[in-house]
């Protein structure tokens, strides 16, 4: 489940809308640089350090929804792979079911109903 590193320059699409590409579905965290989001050839969003995008691809697999572009001298994003992120939000997931769950069964009204 670790990330990657990888280097872009001004210029380079990190990812491009409507690719469906199934090697290049991975999940972006802008560790530095400054990425232009563009649909259909429009900006629409800047995104700088700690930013992130991709996750509704890997979540849905579906097309990419837009082209984010990289518009300062150069960008370095982590990366992480679909089964890596899938694996990390069904944790999350998990983990606040549980706590959610836990939370319930203390409530007097609750206590008698079952957790299925």
């Amino acid at each position: 489940e670790a990330m990657d590193l990888r280097e872009f320059r001004r210029g380079d699409d990190i990812i491009t809308q409507g690719d469906e590409d199934p090697d290049d579905t991975n999940f972006y965290f802008i560790k530095q640089g400054e990425c232009a989001t563009l649909i259909d050839g429009v900006e629409k969003h800047r995104l700088v350090e700690n930013d992130f995008f991709g996750e509704l691809e890997l979540l849905y697999s579906q097309p990419r929804q837009a082209t984010i572009r990289v518009v300062s001298d150069g960008a370095t994003c982590w990366f992480l792979g679909r089964e890596a992120y899938r694996k990390i939000m069904t944790r999350t997931f998990m983990q606040k079911r549980k706590r959610y769950t836990e939370f319930l069964t203390n409530i007097d009204l609750c206590k008698g109903l079952s957790n299925k």
